[in-house]
């Protein structure tokens, strides 16, 4: 086997690993939560670490790569410093593995496409494969099964697989336009374009489940951009006219899984009847695909100049519609300042809108309780240059809240940023960025193949970046690695690549760090499982549920959550002292946590009432809007008033 050949095989080798670990989170609630993040980072790490030691060939990080790895890997070290001063320590740690891990995709997939060469493309058609896995996978589940909580949100949108209707459509979206740009490649047989055709038509569907409001803004930038920049923009179009038809013909019986209204047994039927309408339709698609790419395209004949002359129509065609739209939505609310200001309100006041009595959630109204959440965000961002801390802004919110939503972050990567890592975080955020940009914008200049790279996987980051400006994306892996990946990917045509390393240190540095790194993340991962086995435990085995949770408690010496589940399984069994010094220790973990206060004031209601209101008083300062913090507290302040 040459060494070309053997080179292509490493990097399909890698770009499928990668994609593995990508599908595994993705089916895992898109590895939020740490019993999978901290596994799927591990391998990534290890993968890493297997390259650099058997793997000659990688590219010189040099020029905007080099300074979008360093402005991540200074986003993980600032992240680690704010362990000194954040009121959530226990945030700090699995932050800390996600940048890091973050970091090594980055690298991964520049890594991949210097070795793939000239079938650098092949990283676009494996990601988007990613996504029609777990596509396929949700449409058998949700025909053949009969939990509905577990695949419904209590408004009838997608909840399955990743837990979370707007992570569920980024993730489909985001592996359609990959998929988009392989199949319009010069050099794709349309044998293959057909069935990947299908797979978009698929991802689709279950975008469209999803129903996720702010995946419209985030899905025209993309298009538009991966029009403006393919160089094969006319096949890209006739792939999307394809993949749409059949979807707009399914889109009544999408809908009627969101129109029914509610998650119980009777959204059953609908489920299992879309589920297999999805299928006909992607059926559909495949032989559409079929018959325009393999009957008709052969006989239609273009040279390069017409090709170039009708892509570049097609792009003004696609722009002038999207004006065209903007001016007739403006037209109808009584101009452009009317438009904005309508907008404005509905963001800063309404809240999250009632979509009971429509059709769809798909629409123009800008309520949320972002605007809100942001105030907060912006608040904790202006006090402190470095912000309040990995995990602050849950405990802030929860302080200086306006609604009854409890977040954990402030649905927005930038206010993420800001409101934890304060304006240096957001800087090196922003400088990330820009990098990125820029060593896309010098790929695209390597050729027609660096070109329809960075036409797929640029898109794809666009639209990322979009919706992860105004919803919380950072900590759902499955979403954002995919971006990251990808972004490396795009950067790499214009590296310069490095056969032979002499300097041995440079390497054996970075597998030491890696190594360090899982190391360190390990018995934070084992705290994970032990804390989660200790909760499911409880009810059925409670001396077992707390000694996996002394465990968990053990292992993370910064998490408060072990002990407070340890406390209430030790106050239902009535052992008062175990459930007091539990509750202790979690308060002297993290002070500012309303939760100590309240199930301490739980907990003496009736042997100490004073103390208890004490201890309530305080739950209620930091979290004035819990409503079993006032009710207890209401109870209480009867009960004496009674006796009084």
């Amino acid at each position: 086997m040459s060494a070309e050949r053997t080179m292509r095989v490493a990097g399909i080798v890698m770009v499928t690993a990668v994609t593995a670990v990508l599908v595994w989170m993705g089916w895992k609630q898109g590895g939020y939560f740490g019993r999978v993040f901290y596994p799927g980072g591990a391998v990534l790490c290890g993968l890493l670490i297997a390259f650099l030691v058997g793997v000659q060939r990688r590219p010189r990080v040099e020029g905007p790569l080099a300074v979008a790895l360093g402005s991540l890997l200074l986003l993980g070290v600032l992240t680690a410093i704010s362990l000194a001063w954040t009121p959530v320590r226990a945030a700090a740690p699995p932050d800390v593995f996600q940048i890091v891990a973050y970091a090594v995709l980055l690298v991964l997939g520049a890594w991949s496409v210097v070795l793939l060469g000239k079938e650098m493309r092949l990283v676009l058609l494996i990601v988007g494969l990613a996504g029609v896995v777990v596509g396929v996978a949700t449409v058998i589940a949700i025909s053949t099964g009969s939990d509905y909580l577990l695949y419904l949100h209590g408004d009838a949108t997608l909840r399955f697989p990743i837990g979370y209707r707007n992570a569920n459509a980024a993730f489909f979206l985001l592996c359609t336009l990959p998929l988009l740009s392989f199949a319009s490649s010069s050099r794709a047989h349309w044998a293959l374009r057909a069935p990947l055709i299908a797979g978009v038509t698929l991802l689709l569907c279950l975008a469209v489940l999803a129903q996720s409001r702010g995946s419209l803004p985030a899905v025209i930038v993309a298009v538009i951009l991966l029009l403006a920049i393919s160089p094969s923009r006319l096949r890209v179009v006739v792939h999307i006219a394809i993949a749409v038809l059949p979807v707009i013909v399914l889109l009544p019986e999408l809908l009627r899984v969101f129109q029914y209204g509610d998650a119980n047994p009777g959204v059953l039927p609908i489920l299992h009847s879309v589920g297999g309408d999805i299928a006909l339709a992607c059926l559909g698609s495949l032989l559409l695909a079929l018959l325009v790419l393999g009957l008709l395209e052969p006989r239609v004949q273009l040279s390069p100049r017409q090709s170039r002359g009708i892509s570049g129509a097609l792009l003004i065609v696609a722009i002038a519609a999207v004006t065209v739209g903007l001016v007739a939505v403006f037209s109808a609310n009584g101009g452009v300042g009317q438009f904005f200001e309508k907008r404005w309100d509905e963001f800063a006041h309404q809240g999250t809108p009632s979509f009971s009595s429509s059709s769809t959630r798909f629409g123009l109204n800008a309520g949320s309780n972002r605007g809100d959440i942001w105030r907060v965000a912006l608040a904790e961002g202006a006090d402190n240059p470095f912000g309040a801390g990995a995990g602050a802004f849950q405990l802030a919110y929860l302080q200086d809240r306006e609604s009854h939503e409890t977040p954990r972050d402030p649905h927005s990567v930038e206010m993420l940023m800001f409101s934890e890592l304060g304006v240096v975080g957001l800087a090196l955020f922003a400088v990330f960025v820009g990098a990125c940009v820029l060593a896309a914008i010098r790929s695209r200049r390597q050729g027609r193949v660096g070109a329809e790279l960075v036409a797929g996987g640029g898109a794809a980051c666009a639209y990322w970046f979009v919706q992860a400006s105004y919803d919380w994306f950072w900590n759902y892996p499955a979403v954002t690695a995919i971006a990251i990946f990808l972004a490396g990917a795009i950067a790499s045509p214009a590296l310069r690549t490095v056969d032979v390393d002499e300097r041995r240190w440079p390497r054996m540095a970075v597998i030491a760090a890696l190594v360090g790194a899982v190391i360190v993340a390990t018995p934070f991962y084992l705290a994970e499982r032990f804390g989660e086995e200790g909760t499911t435990e409880a009810a059925v085995d409670p001396a077992r549920a707390l000694a996996d949770l002394n465990r968990a408690a053990d292992l993370n010496p910064f998490d408060p959550e072990p002990l407070l589940v340890k406390g209430v399984i030790a106050a239902r069994l009535g052992d008062r002292a175990l459930a007091e010094n539990a509750f202790e220790e979690a308060r002297s973990r993290e002070p500012q946590n309303y939760a100590s206060y309240y199930f301490l004031g739980k907990l003496h209601r009736s042997d100490a009432p004073q103390r208890a209101l004490r201890e309530l008083a305080v739950a209620h300062r930091l979290n004035p809007r819990d409503p079993f913090t006032i009710g207890l507290q209401r109870a209480l302040q009867s009960n004496e008033s009674g006796q009084r």
